[in-house]
């Protein structure tokens, strides 16, 4: 087995509550934002210095998930009710081979994950939360161009939507990911531009996206 990472993103990750003891956690809103973004339920508060294993982790619900792992460690991001945590657990090579012999499309697949690490010990579990853009500050970059955006500290990173119509870029900024519609199209030729088609187009709409890729980078830690 070699150390190549493999990568879950995103709603692939639906964490399996019932293997894994609740832990630090008592409320839940389901939406991946605060209570004071989505207007119902109400925000978790988790105290990362009470999570000691990747199963406290796991046991945490929330809808934006993802991970990297290889057979000596995972990385995963864990959207919990508005407290947004990264973590890491390493392990021997053992640990990660019965990862690797898990089938992903068996209906029981997070709960055997969670058995798995339910015992590994964090390496750290870091709270993102205070990085996070609300929604509010989101709204006022409307009207602005893809180049204020980058002045503004962001970083480009993809296209997530493209062709015909608006096109949806992925900007990342301290670490965290949004959903950055701009009043332009983009052409699938023109995907690899580093951003360019954006530089003078004005924002529709941001939103939100999660954990930045460079964040589960197994490389860089």
């Amino acid at each position: 087995m070699n150390k190549h990472s493999k990568t879950l993103a995103a709603a692939a990750l639906a964490l399996a509550l019932a293997a894994v003891p609740l832990a630090a956690c008592s409320q839940q809103n389901g939406d991946g934002g605060s209570s004071a973004d989505s207007g119902a339920g109400q925000a978790v508060s988790v105290d990362v210095n009470n999570l000691k294993t990747m199963g406290d982790v796991l046991a945490l619900t929330g809808e934006t998930n993802a991970a990297t792992w290889n057979d000596e460690a995972y990385l995963c991001f864990v959207d919990a009710g508005g407290t947004l945590i990264r973590a890491l657990a390493k392990f021997s090579p053992e640990v990660g081979a019965k990862i690797d012999e898990l089938d992903f499309l068996d209906e029981h697949y997070n709960a055997q994950l969670a058995d798995i690490l339910k015992d590994v010990p964090l390496e750290f579990a870091e709270d993102l939360t205070p990085k996070k853009i609300s929604q509010s500050v989101l709204d006022e970059f409307i009207g602005k161009t893809g180049a204020e955006l980058e002045a503004d500290g962001f970083t480009f990173a993809t296209y997530s939507v493209y062709g015909d119509g608006d096109v949806v870029a992925s900007m990342e900024k301290d670490g965290l990911n949004y959903h950055v519609t701009f009043d332009a199209s983009v052409s699938e030729s023109q995907t690899e531009d580093g951003g360019a088609a954006i530089q003078d187009a004005k924002v529709k709409a941001a939103e939100f996206g999660g954990i930045a890729d460079s964040m589960l980078d197994l490389d860089k830690i």
